[in-house]
């Protein structure tokens, strides 16, 4: 796999380039573009959403485990940012997994703040009883986590 250049200070701008280069690669296997989807957790979750929202033509759709990704502070630019880019969209194609009980340390990340995602066109919001996928967050070595997926008939 060729890695894209770098294309700017901005580390998310470098991960959607590098996205859109691991998705083309299977386009060009033969996978139809429309079988192909990005899913993350946390902060790759936040990060699959903006995906899909920026650069709705690269995937067909995105799977987001608990989103959430962002400081404690009640005025973090950086959360109002990433959030207004996913507000922005016309449509989102994605499955969206939250709880109530994630999210819970970090400033309004919950779902009962998040649920907003839902009234975007495209979006389905499937709200779960327990987090039980952020026990696991200890154990990541990196902040940032995304999957490529590919779904192929047989």
């Amino acid at each position: 796999m060729q890695i894209p250049p770098y294309v700017s200070n901005f580390a998310y701008k470098n991960r959607a380039a590098l996205n859109t280069a691991i998705a083309d690669i299977f386009v060009q296997k033969g996978t139809p573009r429309n079988q192909l989807f990005i899913s993350g957790h946390s902060c790759g979750a936040m990060g699959s959403l903006r995906m899909e929202s920026l650069y709705p033509d690269v995937f067909n759709s995105a799977i987001a485990l608990m989103p959430n990704c962002w400081d404690k502070s009640e005025h973090s630019q950086l959360r109002k940012w990433e959030l207004d880019e996913i507000r922005s969209a016309k449509k989102i194609d994605a499955l969206i997994f939250h709880s109530e009980t994630d999210g819970e340390i970090d400033y309004q990340s919950d779902s009962r703040y998040l649920k907003w995602m839902a009234d975007i066109p495209g979006a389905k919001w499937i709200e779960l009883p327990l987090s039980l996928i952020h026990i696991s967050e200890p154990t990541r070595r990196r902040g940032i986590s995304y999957a490529v997926f590919c779904l192929k008939k047989k």
